[in-house]
């Protein structure tokens, strides 16, 4: 599994009508950059491979297992994909759903899936950042 460093697990409350909640995985900018480089090379090497064998439409078709909760098909490798970009490209936090479709897509792949882990160890308290602006951020 390709790990990488979170500082933060944000937990969401429930929509209403929802029994499920959302997990933001918050990570530095650096981390960020690494886990979205790890997802578009897989992207593209995917993709160049669909090229290349003529199956394009592979990546279209809906997947068994991978419910929407509308009425709608079931998502589709290529959607699974793009949310990610859109994720993404919109600055926004990596949000469990996302991730943990990701990781059933590529199961059978366990280079490819995505963990996440603390950035800092079990035990250790973080340290405040140290600053010239004396006691003026407590």
């Amino acid at each position: 599994m390709a790990t990488f460093k979170i500082k933060e697990v944000k937990k969401m409350e429930p929509r209403p009508g929802r029994n499920f909640s959302t997990d933001y995985y918050k990570q530095t900018a650096r981390e960020y950059q690494k886990t979205a480089d790890h997802m578009f090379g897989v992207m593209k090497e995917l993709m160049a491979h669909a090229e290349k064998t003529r199956q394009e439409e592979v990546l279209e078709l809906p997947l068994k297992g991978f419910p929407k909760t509308r009425r709608e098909p079931n998502y589709t490798a290529s959607e699974i994909m793009t949310d990610l970009i859109t994720q993404y490209n919109a600055g926004k936090d990596w949000p469990s759903g996302m991730i943990g479709r990701w990781n059933r897509l590529f199961e059978d792949f366990p280079d490819i899936q995505i963990d996440f882990e603390d950035a800092m160890p079990a035990g250790r308290a973080r340290e405040p950042i140290k600053t010239n602006f004396g006691d003026l951020f407590k």
